[in-house]
């Protein structure tokens, strides 16, 4: 796994076997960062289910003002600690907070950030994503974009709409990228 692009673009990120989670593809982070690569300088950026931070890593790399990571897991962070180092990216880029998403939803302000992407896991149910849709939808400006990464037979669509959020969809294999923004009033 590398850095697609920015200033660090090629630069190696680990994700050991043992973590427990999917990282995800080349393929997506390309295109997620090839859609978004206009809003992205400047930005304050938060990565949701960090995983490897691979996600916050490449923000960074594409010119994010600061990247927030959040995950819970102490292997995860472990190795986001390590990507963040090999990275040689400067400590004041980024910040790391080690308690669940659905914690740092209802006990942090969010609404500064311009970018919130969230990878949780596939077996996520309706439920889930409603609730941290719901939270983040309550938290954040207008101008913010959300992207969930979810498995494609999900729909998020009826989410959105319910939340009065814009959205698109792009779909990668099995992976599908849902784009949700506020909708102007």
């Amino acid at each position: 796994m590398k850095i697609i692009s920015g200033n660090k673009r090629g630069k190696n990120l680990i994700s050991p076997a043992n973590l427990p989670l999917r990282p995800t593809s080349n393929k997506v982070r390309e295109a997620l960062f090839n859609m978004f690569r206009m809003e992205i300088p400047g930005c304050f950026f938060l990565d949701l289910f960090a995983g490897t931070g691979a996600i916050g890593i490449n923000a960074i790399s594409e010119g994010a003002k600061k990247t927030t990571f959040v995950e819970k897991n102490p292997v995860c962070l472990k190795a986001i600690k390590k990507n963040l180092n090999h990275s040689e990216l400067p400590i004041e880029k980024y910040t790391l907070f080690r308690e669940s998403v659905e914690h740092f939803l209802v006990h942090r302000s969010i609404d500064y950030f311009s970018f919130i992407f969230l990878d949780p896991p596939y077996n996520y149910t309706v439920d889930q994503y409603l609730f941290l849709i719901q939270t983040i939808r309550k938290k954040i400006c207008a101008e913010t974009i959300v992207v969930l990464e979810h498995e494609k037979k999900n729909e998020i669509k009826l989410i959105a709409a319910a939340l009065h959020l814009s959205y698109k969809e792009k779909v990668y294999g099995r992976s599908k990228l849902s784009i949700m923004q506020a909708k102007k009033q």
